[in-house]
């Protein structure tokens, strides 16, 4: 079984005050959340869900969701992540925790772990933590969690191949210029029915989902304090100005004022 997944965001805490922003505007960031202490939920068709204490949920990005905060003390040990392979469900998963002893096992440790060693801490997009190990450890233990879930709850694949291929492509290289023509390139189908497949598999074009996921990376940035500048860059758009009228015009207010 291959887990191939990008880790953004991992810790154990309450929400921040910007969290139903945070979780609500992202695209293609999938979510394992273990509730410690329940006070939010999520809303699917119409429904509100709550979060159950000692619950764990996979909330696929593929699910249309809406996520709700009814108290600020809710406590959850949370990873996000982006994959075209890994735990793409396609709907939330959710059980008791003690119903699964090695995936109860590995819950245990990351949160012994995360306890110790940092609140807060987010994998692929700083190295502050690179030289005391914590960035690979975090790595490790996360990947076993995953491959437990995975093992009791098996997940057909859920894109084609060359969409998979795609995709990968596309959180791999996010910073850089893409084009649709380099995209269908590197999965050695024309250009047409390139993002003819890829629409129909996503529900959105290719040049959308790569928009939408550096909006994601942006978000996730600027959460830490990143400057608006530093976050342009490295969620390659082409220039700050762009990068804010684009934020502006998507969210409402600028990278600036969501700084604030």
């Amino acid at each position: 079984m291959k887990l191939d997944f990008t880790l953004y965001e991992c810790g154990v805490s309450t929400p921040p005050p910007d969290w139903l922003f945070y979780v609500n505007n992202q695209h293609h960031i999938n979510r394992v959340y273990y509730v410690i202490e329940e006070g939010a939920g999520y809303i699917y068709k119409g429904e509100r869900i709550k979060f159950l204490k000692n619950y764990l949920y996979v909330l696929p990005h593929m699910v249309d969701l809406e996520y709700f905060l009814e108290d600020e003390k809710f406590l959850h040990l949370f990873v996000d992540f982006s994959s075209s392979t890994t735990l793409n469900y396609n709907e939330v998963l959710s059980f008791p925790v003690s119903d699964y002893p090695l995936i109860n096992k590995n819950l245990d440790y990351l949160r012994f772990f995360l306890n110790e060693k940092i609140n807060n801490f987010f994998s692929s997009l700083v190295t502050t933590y690179d030289l005391y190990g914590i960035k690979e450890r975090v790595g490790f233990a996360v990947s076993a969690l995953f491959y437990d879930i995975m093992e009791e709850f098996p997940v057909p694949p859920l894109f084609d191949s060359a969409i998979t291929k795609s995709i990968n492509y596309i959180q791999e290289n996010y910073q850089n210029p893409l084009t649709r023509s380099e995209l269908a390139k590197h999965v050695n189908l024309s250009e047409s029915y390139f993002s003819k497949l890829f629409t129909e598999a996503t529900g959105i074009s290719p040049y959308q989902y790569i928009k939408n996921y550096r909006f994601d990376i942006a978000i996730s940035l600027i959460s830490q304090g990143i400057s608006v500048n530093e976050t342009a860059e490295k969620c390659g758009f082409s220039s700050v100005a762009a990068f804010s009228n684009s934020f502006k015009k998507k969210f409402g207010y600028s990278p600036s004022e969501y700084n604030k």
